[in-house]
């Protein structure tokens, strides 16, 4: 299993993706190559589908259910929800290959 790590160099949230990232590969007992990706700007951004950082890829797709379908693709910092990392579940889900709900919207 492939897992990317896809970050820009100014966010603050990074080192919690990949602690999170670790953590459930662990706990999972899955074999894994995990990879921290460094985007560089705006055009790597969009060639990279790349929707903020910090972001979780498993095997090549976006961890957050409906992600596939996005395209508003920027070089700028990623919330779920609220939150700068993904929740738990989410990354579970899609290392465990099962369909995630969405994270709910805060206002």
């Amino acid at each position: 299993m492939n897992i990317d790590i896809l970050y820009t160099e100014d966010c603050i949230n990074f080192p919690f993706a990949v602690a999170l990232v670790n953590e459930v590969v662990k706990e999972l007992g899955i074999d894994a190559e995990i990879q921290e990706v460094l985007v560089r700007g705006p055009e790597e951004a969009r060639s990279m589908h790349f929707l903020g950082s910090p972001s979780i890829q498993v095997n090549w797709t976006d961890i957050e259910p409906g992600a596939s379908e996005r395209s508003d693709f920027a070089y700028a910092s990623r919330s779920y929800g609220g939150e700068g990392v993904p929740p738990r579940a989410m990354l579970v889900s899609a290392l465990m290959g099962e369909e995630a709900t969405a994270v709910p919207e805060t206002t």
